[in-house]
């Protein structure tokens, strides 16, 4: 996806390039990328992950996240391996891609749009 997405990058897709950087970093790459405007965006969506502040809005998505949802348990918790599992199941399977506002969500059409 990293690799496709920079292919055609341009400014409007930084969230999106931060998405793969936080993914990356979940998983336990540690390389730097060189886009730091989407690095910086990735590592502000890291923060929350990692501290499990509850519900705010997500830097890249827009929207109130449940960071919470990210406090590694059960079984998860045995290796390295299973924690970065369930951690980037977790962000991939939690994070929205937004197709229609509602206010329950806090997506707007403006969000909807970008």
């Amino acid at each position: 996806m990293r690799k496709n997405l920079l292919k055609s990058y341009s400014k409007e897709k930084d969230e999106a390039l931060a998405y793969i950087f936080v993914l990356n970093e979940l998983l336990g790459n540690k390389n730097r990328p060189n886009n730091q405007k989407a690095w910086n965006l990735a590592q502000k969506e890291l923060k929350p992950i990692h501290s499990h502040k509850g519900i705010l809005v997500s830097p890249i998505a827009k929207v109130r996240l449940d960071y919470s949802q990210y406090k590694i348990r059960g079984k998860y918790t045995k290796s390295n391996i299973l924690k970065s599992y369930f951690l980037a199941l977790k962000y991939m399977s939690y994070m929205p891609f937004m197709v229609n506002a509602h206010s329950a969500t806090g997506v707007t059409p403006q969000i909807v749009k970008e």
